[in-house]
């Protein structure tokens, strides 16, 4: 966060602030940044990861972004529900490089916010 371009966040459960998951908003440039997220197996379907997601584009809109993306892999169904009903819409299938450094297939997704 000191650097500018990345920022992590906790995902607290509303009734009792435990710890429910994760949300980082990384790749930062003047206009674009690149969301993801992760909610513990026992919070899993309570709705967190929507709401996450709803108050990154917040934030990423009163911070000047101008777009915001996501990347999930075609397994993960739960994510693409999630992000469909943050409001991201689905722009490609393609190749990138997963957070473990090896090649996996990719949907990508984005937010426009501006």
């Amino acid at each position: 966060m000191t650097r500018g371009d990345l920022g992590v966040l906790a995902i607290a459960d509303t009734f009792t602030d435990a710890f429910a998951g994760s949300l980082v908003i990384f790749n930062i440039t003047e206009l674009l940044g690149e969301v993801g997220f992760w909610i513990h197996p026992a919070y899993r379907g309570a709705g967190l990861s929507i709401a996450a997601l709803n108050l990154a584009v917040r934030f990423a809109r009163e911070s000047g972004l101008q777009e915001l993306t996501a990347r999930t892999v075609p397994e993960n169904s739960a994510s693409q529900r999630a992000l469909a009903r943050a409001g991201f819409i689905f722009r490609r299938r393609g190749v990138g490089v997963a957070p473990s450094g090896n090649a996996s297939e990719f949907l990508s997704y984005f937010h426009a916010l501006g």
